[in-house]
This record gives structure tokens, C-alpha cells and sequence, in this order.
């Protein structure tokens, strides 16, 4: 497994990507490590998309480890596939990968326009 400190080509990264993201504001939510003993640790929402999510938290995760978000009462499976540290900020920048890709109608729950939520 890389480490989540590793650093991946920006402007590779945006050409890669499947479905638009919608920035979050103020969104918070749960993440943990699967696993039996695992226990959540709080995230601040940064973006979301059909694909993904990206959120800060505090809790270091490797790329490759599988994760469990909960966000609100719904919980959403994925793998962590990007990392960096937050310049200024105790908070690492977390991009994870959702196993299977959010529907509409979870999308128009995280307010996204219908318009990003169709795409």
C-alpha cells in the first residue's frame, strides 16, 4: 500500500474523472476503516460525486484500505484512492472511491442540481 501522504498529477487526476462533483458546505459526517474493531471518526465534507467522495478528517488511512462513510443515516462503502496533507491544517485530504455508484436520488439528498445528479 503507498502511503496517504503521496502525491498524484492533477491535471491527470481531473482527466480521469467520471462524474462531476458537487462541493459540499458545512456537510459533516462518519468515517471508519472496515473491520471489526474499527471505530468512526468525523469528517468534514469537501465534495461528492456519483463516483466518490472527498473529505478532511483526522485519522490516517492508507491508499487501497477499504472504508465505511456514514453520512447521515446512510452508509456508503469505498476505497481510499487519494491523500495529501491539508497545507496549514491537522487534516488530511481523503479521496475515496464508492463501490457502486451513487443513484439520483442520493445525489439530489446531498442537494446536488438535478442537473449534476442526471450526469
Amino acid at each position: 500500500m503507498k502511503a496517504l501522504t503521496s502525491r498524484v498529477n492533477t491535471s491527470l487526476a481531473s482527466e480521469l474523472r467520471e462524474h462531476p462533483r458537487y462541493t459540499m458546505q458545512h456537510a459533516k459526517g462518519v468515517i471508519k476503516k472496515t473491520g471489526l474493531f474499527s471505530s468512526y471518526t468525523e469528517v468534514r465534507v469537501i465534495d461528492i460525486s456519483k463516483g466518490g467522495i472527498g473529505v478532511a478528517c483526522r485519522k490516517s488511512l492508507m491508499i487501497g484500505e477499504r472504508v465505511e462513510v456514514k453520512l447521515g443515516n446512510k452508509k456508503y462503502l469505498g476505497i481510499v484512492v487519494f491523500g495529501s496533507q491539508i497545507l496549514g491544517s491537522r487534516e488530511l485530504r481523503v479521496g475515496i472511491q464508492f463501490e457502486n455508484k451513487l443513484g439520483i436520488s442520493d445525489m439530489l439528498f446531498f442537494g446536488a442540481p438535478m442537473q449534476v445528479a442526471l450526469e
